[in-house]
């Protein structure tokens, strides 16, 4: 059993967040099977024991980045490697000093960091360190300048390849500064090899679980609706922009004159979403207190993403949830499901469309897909068979 400090950004309270899914997770598994003191930049939660809630030995908390006395420097930087540096060196020093301090304190053997900008808090301490990504920032700004860069302005254009580039030279210089790296699919540990140059042990991939209330759903399925369903937080770019790629491509040319109706949930929606949601075959929900029981009566989950990275947790809860899946390759690509057997992929509108109808129309082929795609989630995305493989990783570099 390993000493484990663990540094997080803001507590991971907010599970309709991905990445708070992901780290709290995380958290747990690895305080279930070792000794872990956890380090939130941050106030915990009023309420909130993290003894209890995660299973951790102690915790501290220490100022977050602060918003004010940031140094002109900051915006003449051509990297994001030294990003604290550049722009809040005193704080910076200050927290170093903290966690110095509590890694002599807690007696450490390795430290987990789920934050890559306060990676470079953990640099200068001389113990084994673990950095996770979760999803490389460098490919999600190649796809958005990929798919919506020639209707980007110049200085729209600019404002992203400057973040593009100094993303990637911070991802770059902290592969090679950790001991190792995970992250949460196989595009993102490519993307992380390619830009650092280094060997392909460094970086590992330690995909998301699937929730449990998901996987508690009751066996059979409900009388499906002739209704499509996507859900996520719509201030998320990836996901507003999958749901207009779906309603300016797939759905009004090819769905809406078969009467399907389309249910969009999730909190942050803008005007131009609320717009949409007008059609009168569009019901926008906002955010649900049981997305599993709201879902599980829809006829089919549509994940027409067309830019992001990483590991769409809406494919694993629609499997968990047997609710047959219609993707993208993009939105799937993170899954190492069978396409015709777990789901259906389309790229093409009409043939996304057309692998709808499919679902809606062939009962036994959406009970077939569901089913199958059930058991793959059970076999593979269970949080207890990721926390395995996340303590074997820190135990070696804890050696």
């Amino acid at each position: 059993m390993s000493r484990i400090l663990i540094l997080c950004g803001r507590y991971p309270a907010d599970l309709s967040k991905g990445s708070d899914l992901r780290f709290q997770n995380l958290c747990k598994q690895l305080a279930q099977r070792n000794e872990c003191f956890l380090v939130c930049l941050g106030e915990v939660p009023v309420g909130i024991d993290p003894l209890a809630h995660i299973g951790v030995r102690d915790f501290e908390t220490l100022p977050p980045r602060p918003d004010t006395g940031r140094s002109f420097l900051r915006h003449l930087r051509l990297t994001n490697a030294h990003f604290l540096r550049h722009s809040v060196p005193t704080y910076l020093a200050r927290t170093q000093g903290a966690l110095k301090r509590l890694v002599a304190k807690w007696e450490v053997d390795a430290a987990v960091c789920l934050v890559p900008p306060a990676a470079e808090m953990l640099l200068p301490i001389d113990i084994p360190k673990l950095l996770d990504f979760c999803d490389s920032r460098t490919l999600t700004f190649r796809r958005m300048l990929d798919n919506r860069g020639g209707e980007m302005n110049a200085a729209e254009r600019l404002g992203v390849y400057v973040k593009y580039f100094r993303e990637r030279q911070r991802e770059r210089s902290l592969v090679r500064q950790f001991d190792r790296a995970m992250t949460i699919s196989e595009a993102d540990r490519a993307c992380l090899l390619r830009i650092s140059g280094a060997h392909p042990g460094k970086v590992v991939v330690v995909p998301n679980g699937v929730a449990s209330e998901a996987l508690s759903q009751a066996a059979g399925t409900k009388g499906r609706k002739r209704s499509v369903v996507f859900w996520g937080n719509l201030d998320f770019p990836p996901n507003w922009t999958a749901v207009n790629y779906f309603h300016k491509d797939i759905f009004l040319p090819h769905l809406a004159a078969q009467d399907v109706e389309w249910h969009i949930i999730g909190k942050g929606a803008d005007e131009s979403i609320r717009e949409l949601s007008r059609h009168p075959l569009i019901h926008l929900h906002g955010f649900v207190d049981d997305l599993y029981e709201e879902i599980s009566s829809h006829g089919v989950m549509v994940n027409p993403m067309v830019e992001g990275s990483g590991l769409k947790n809406k494919v694993l809860e629609a499997f968990a949830c047997r609710l047959p899946v219609v993707s993208t390759t993009m939105g799937i690509e993170a899954v190492s499901a069978r396409a015709d057997k777990h789901f259906l992929v389309a790229d093409d509108p009409a043939a996304f469309a057309g692998a709808v109808m499919r679902c809606l129309k062939e009962e036994d082929l959406a009970a077939t897909m569901s089913g199958a795609a059930r058991q793959f989630v059970e076999n593979h995305f269970e949080w207890g068979a990721i926390g395995e493989k996340l303590d074997v990783l820190v135990k070696e570099i804890a050696r």
